[in-house]
């Protein structure tokens, strides 16, 4: 799931998926475009197991490719309805080119009263995270906590990209607020960790509010929470309570972005009752406007609370660093590389065959 130039740039491929769309329609007020990003690579991973390493192609399945669909209809001076539909999909794959579907929604956008949509879209979790989710390849992992050791699916537990979506937006002068409304998912969801099996969403709703308080400064915070059912024992009810609170800078030269989060499980007859706590960091660099060279990290950590025992049991899900370096030969065309290392000790996490470990990885996105 934001920036001036160069970082224009970047901000558009995060969010939008293209950094800029062709009109196929544009007449009457009437509008109808396509765009996308095709996002190619290459990666090579050293782990302190040697039989883990690997160097193969890498494409963004997720936050990589895509191809969107938009329309857009002035119904009056004041008014305007639209749509989105967007979907991922995967040019190295040799048994499936498309992949899952990332957006679609549609809604009515007002001057005067704001903007409503519903479907699939960004959450209102996700405006303040996207300041930190700058990276080409990395980043963005800490505060969604959907690939952690308690939840599969950012999109699921509604951080992300959440389906069936009300949302609500307006601003306020240098103010923004959102608030919106998810309802259930009665499909089963099984996750492959040990934490949570069998739950089914019962519905999520969720806040945020960003201001801009100075020139290129922007404060954020958001809160999220969702209700589960267990499908196992219809008796134990879920809840999960996010917040995030972020801060963001930019300039011409430099970018910075910092955010952290907190999220606390509840259950009725569960044996675990569990917390996690995130924090990431951007900081970049633009010497000329081609250019950008970036650091930051991702920290997470899972405590779970084993009522038989009595004991906090804390782990480092996720501790790295990262660096890299982005050309942007225009508005379409963007390379970048990047290196990241485990800063987890084996003793701190789950799995200890994972610390220790490095990565580097080149793109090349071409967005059209």
């Amino acid at each position: 799931m934001l920036k001036k130039s160069l970082s224009i740039i970047g901000a558009s491929l995060l969010m939008t998926g293209a950094a800029s769309a062709t009109d196929l329609y544009n007449q009457d007020g009437k509008t109808f475009s396509v765009g996308g990003r095709v996002d190619m690579g290459i990666h090579t991973n050293q782990n302190s197991d040697p039989t883990s390493n690997k160097f193969d192609s890498v494409t963004g399945y997720d936050n990589g490719s895509r191809i969107e669909f938009s329309g857009t209809d002035q119904v009056n001076d004041d008014m305007k309805v639209f749509g989105k539909v967007q979907w991922a999909f995967d040019t190295q794959s040799n048994t499936g080119f498309w992949g899952k579907n990332r957006l679609g929604f549609a809604g009515i956008d007002s001057n005067k009263f704001g903007k409503i949509t519903y479907g699939k879209q960004y959450s209102t979790y996700y405006d303040v995270e996207a300041f930190t989710d700058m990276f080409n390849i990395n980043g963005g992992e800490a505060n969604l906590i959907g690939s952690s050791q308690l939840f599969g699916s950012n999109d699921f537990i509604t951080l992300l990209r959440p389906d069936s979506t009300f949302r609500y937006d307006k601003a306020f002068g240098g103010t923004s607020i959102g608030v919106q409304y998810t309802t259930k998912d009665s499909g089963q969801y099984t996750s492959s960790n040990a934490f949570i099996t069998d739950m089914s969403r019962k519905y999520a709703f969720g806040a945020s509010v960003i201001s801009t308080v100075a020139t290129g400064v922007k404060i954020g915070i958001a809160g999220n929470y969702v209700a589960f059912n267990d499908k196992v024992d219809t008796s134990d009810t879920l809840g999960l309570a996010s917040g995030i609170a972020g801060v963001s800078y930019t300039s011409d030269m430099f970018d910075f972005a910092l955010t952290g989060s907190y999220h606390a499980q509840s259950a009725s007859n569960w044996w675990d009752k569990s917390s996690i706590i995130g924090q990431e960091s951007y900081i970049a660099y633009k010497p000329i406007q081609p250019v950008a060279i970036y650091v930051g990290n991702n920290f997470q950590r899972l405590t779970v609370n084993d009522s038989h025992t009595s004991k906090n049991n804390n782990y480092t899900t996720l501790n790295y660093a990262a660096i890299g370096s982005q050309y942007s030969f225009n508005k379409s065309l963007t390379t970048a590389i990047e290196y990241r290392h485990d800063l987890r000790s084996k003793n701190a996490i789950l799995d200890a065959s994972d610390s220790n470990s490095s990565e580097l990885a080149a793109v090349i996105k071409y967005n059209f």
